[in-house]
């Protein structure tokens, strides 16, 4: 037990719980002398789907091999999926074809008793999720660039 600064009594296990949320914290919002961020937008977007992943996988985990359940964490696999083919398009699909490889390899490994062609047909709707997004992505990216071209037409005239 320590004690913090007003005086109340502070469990170990309660600060080491929270220092990695204030790792996280510090990396996205310090400033540095510049007034830019410690990681720029790019290594943000990385470290939040990375941070995603961890936590998917830590539940996925937690769910197959400690509840011996696997209905409930699954769908956490989706936050994910759609950041990073939000963000990223097509690479982010790769990030869906992880995820779902993770998912089979958990249930294979694991003694929950569910049916192979369940877990393949949930790992192929993360695929195709992420396959989804990153094509409405995509084709919006298109709209946006006409939209453009086509302002440009108008005002010439």
């Amino acid at each position: 037990m320590a004690q913090n600064p007003t005086g109340s009594i502070v469990s170990v296990g309660t600060v080491w719980m929270f220092l990695p949320w204030r790792i996280v914290k510090f990396l996205i919002h310090n400033k540095t002398g510049t007034g830019r961020s410690v990681l720029n937008e790019k290594y943000q977007k990385a470290f939040l789907v990375m941070i995603l992943i961890l936590i998917s996988e830590a539940a996925n985990y937690y769910s197959h091999f400690i509840l011996h359940s696997e209905l409930l964490f699954s769908h956490i696999f989706y936050i994910p999926i759609v950041l990073a083919c939000f963000w990223w398009i097509k690479r982010g699909i790769w990030v869906s074809v992880f995820l779902a490889a993770s998912y089979i390899t958990f249930n294979v490994l694991s003694s929950v008793n569910t049916a192979l062609s369940f877990v393949l047909l949930r790992s192929a709707m993360f695929i195709v999720a992420g396959i989804t997004v990153a094509i409405l992505r995509e084709n919006r990216h298109c709209v946006l660039k006409e939209t453009c071209m086509l302002c440009v037409i108008i005002s010439s005239i």
